[in-house]
């Protein structure tokens, strides 16, 4: 069932009323409040509109990234100063990353994977779902506006 635009009560029968330049629905109670234009009969319907999800691919950091550095760094005989030095990173950022108390960007992740040849980064798909609702309330014009009738 419709609403009206103004004070958002659902009714069977709208008119189409012009206040202040604008064109509105509006219910036979609000209808005094500006010029009426016509009569509606038959309302459209509302329909739910659901889009097509949009399919994006998204790169992550692995979960278990420390244990990955980690363990190449001791396979490669190197410290955390060495390790640092190689790929041109402050050691104190590598101590944290290798403690697991911070996740590496994917631009340095990519880094590591390719001076030494481990996996760090995967894709996951991110998909979003968009769905407006008719059933949803919607604010309108009477919810935030004090109308005030003038007198001709």
């Amino acid at each position: 069932m419709p609403t009206c635009e103004i004070c958002g009560r659902r009714t069977s029968k709208l008119y189409k009323i012009r206040l202040e330049g604008a064109e509105m629905l509006v219910c036979e109670n609000c209808k005094k409040y500006g010029e009426l234009i016509s009569e509606v009969s038959e309302p459209k319907p509302t329909k739910k509109v659901v889009k097509k999800p949009k399919v994006e691919k998204e790169e992550v950091v692995v979960e278990n990234y420390a244990e990955i550095i980690r363990g190449i760094r001791e396979k490669l005989g190197l410290t955390q100063a060495d390790f640092a030095k190689k790929l041109g990173e402050r050691e104190s950022l590598m101590r944290k990353i290798e403690d697991g108390k911070l996740i590496p960007t994917i631009q340095l992740a990519k880094k590591i994977e390719r001076e030494f040849g481990v996996h760090l980064v995967e894709e996951i798909d991110a998909t979003e779902f968009s769905v407006k609702s008719p059933e949803k309330e919607e604010v309108t014009l009477g919810d935030v506006v004090d109308l005030k009738v003038r007198k001709k």
